[in-house]
């Protein structure tokens, strides 16, 4: 939680204008705004690539990151994946 708020105070929020947006504009500026993975694999790839903001302050060390990653790939990734999301159940099985 300390990471998170210190992430938030790092962060600079930029107000928008009051003006009236048409779905046009409004695609246009969210063109380049990232998207959160699709998965458990994806974010875990994400998280390998992209950690340097954990190492900040001392928090974790890269040994505790690569240990965490790896321990998740091996132990979660396919249990996650070999099973049906709640939804799909929901869609598929459920009467």
């Amino acid at each position: 939680m300390m990471m998170a708020g210190w992430m938030a105070s790092k962060i600079k929020s930029i107000a928008g204008s009051r003006s009236i947006r048409t779905s046009t504009t409004l695609a246009e500026e969210l063109r380049d705004v990232p998207s959160l993975p699709g998965s458990l694999e994806e974010s875990l790839n994400a998280l390998e690539a992209d950690h340097k903001f954990l190492l900040k302050g001392d928090v974790f060390t890269e040994d505790v990151i690569e240990l965490w990653i790896n321990y998740k790939r091996k132990n979660e990734v396919d249990a996650v994946r070999m099973r049906p999301h709640p939804y799909e159940f929901q869609l598929y099985y459920d009467i």
